[in-house]
C-alpha cells in the first residue's frame, strides 16, 4: 500500500468522530481497525519484497495484526445504535470475509459471525425505532 494511502487512513482515524454520541466509540474502534489492517497489509508487502533477497526471512511484524484482533474482540459484542454504525460494522465484516489469503494468517477467522449478528440486531432495533416515531 502506498505511503500516501496509509497516511490518508491514519489521518482519518485521528479525526474527531462524528457528532453522534450513540456510536462514537464504535466508529472510533472501526477506524482503528482500518488503520491496523492497512499497517498489517503494508508489513506483509514489505516482507514479500524482502523475501526476494532472503527467502529464509521470517515474518515477525505482528503488532498491527494483534491490534486488528483486539479491535475485532471489541466489536464482536457491540450492537450498533445507528445506521452509520451498522454500515461501518458491515464494511469491516465484508473486508474480512472478502480477503481470504494464505499470507494473511488468521484473516477470516475469529469473531466474524458475532459481528454480523450484532449488526443484524442493531439494524432491527434501528428500523423498529424508525417505525415507532
Amino acid at each position: 500500500m502506498p505511503k500516501a494511502a496509509l497516511k490518508t487512513i491514519t489521518n482519518r482515524v485521528d479525526e474527531t468522530p462524528p457528532e453522534n454520541p450513540d456510536d462514537r466509540l464504535l466508529l472510533l474502534v472501526c477506524g482503528h481497525w482500518r488503520k491496523a489492517r492497512a499497517e498489517h497489509e503494508l508489513a506483509l508487502a514489505v516482507h514479500k519484497l524482502a523475501l526476494l533477497e532472503n527467502p529464509d526471512l521470517d515474518f515477525d511484524e505482528i503488532e498491527a495484526y494483534r491490534e486488528m484482533k483486539r479491535m475485532e474482540e471489541m466489536l464482536q459484542d457491540d450492537v450498533p445504535k445507528t445506521i452509520v454504525g451498522a454500515a461501518e460494522m458491515l464494511r469491516i465484516t465484508a473486508t474480512i470475509l472478502s480477503h481470504p489469503n494464505e499470507d494473511d494468517v488468521g484473516m477470516g477467522e475469529g469473531p466474524i459471525l458475532d459481528i454480523v449478528k450484532c449488526v443484524a440486531n442493531g439494524l432491527d432495533r434501528i428500523e423498529a425505532r424508525r417505525h415507532m416515531g
